[in-house]
């Protein structure tokens, strides 16, 4: 229970960073920021209502630390001020877009309570990589690293790669006890890049 809770205070604080960031983005004439923040706070949103129905979430240690890894990410955000080149603009477009589209294909599988099985999905990026959000939140962070290029954000995105990282490495260790993600895994064999990781 503890872990499904840390879960949704996550997506609630990650939902209102997103929205920050959009009224800050808005007040700055700032596109990337207004895009990666309405689409932080939309996935979020739904993500909290998803981690409240999954049918089984991890529960150990692992399952808990997860979860406060995620809590942990959504607070380690990039700072700077200034207006975002177009060519990170545009990056961060297709990001989003991949984003989305691996959310449409999750629909109500997205969640964010540690590791979760609410059930399996295996279609858009899903039937390319295991973890296209995971991706995609790597790719996010990067683009706003190089926005607002500092040592406090090199440090964060080294923070948030890590967290993003170990936390796949848990969910796969708790989904690993069913028989359909097993099979899925088999199939689809790669983390974040095809033929790489």
């Amino acid at each position: 229970m503890l872990a499904r809770c840390i879960g949704v205070v996550a997506a609630v604080v990650r939902m209102t960073i997103g929205f920050m960031l959009a009224v800050v983005g808005f007040a700055r004439g700032d596109l990337l920021l207004i895009v990666f923040g309405i689409t932080e706070a939309a996935m979020c949103s739904v993500a909290s209502v998803n981690s409240v129905k999954a049918r089984a979430v991890d529960q150990s240690s692992l399952g808990l630390s997860c979860a406060v890894l995620y809590l942990f990410g959504s607070i380690i955000g990039p700072t700077g001020v200034g207006a975002s080149p177009a060519w990170l603009v545009a990056a961060e477009l297709a990001v989003c877009t991949f984003r989305l589209w691996s959310f449409a294909a999750l629909r109500t599988s997205y969640s964010v309570a540690g590791p979760t099985w609410l059930k399996l999905c295996d279609r858009g990026p899903y039937g390319i990589i295991r973890h296209p959000q995971a991706l995609a939140a790597i790719c996010g962070r990067a683009i706003f690293m190089l926005a607002f290029p500092s040592v406090v954000n090199g440090l964060s995105y080294a923070l948030f790669v890590g967290a993003v990282v170990l936390t796949v490495a848990i969910e796969e260790r708790f989904l690993v006890r069913f028989s359909a993600w097993r099979k899925y895994s088999r199939r689809v064999a790669y983390r974040f890049v095809p033929g790489m990781v």
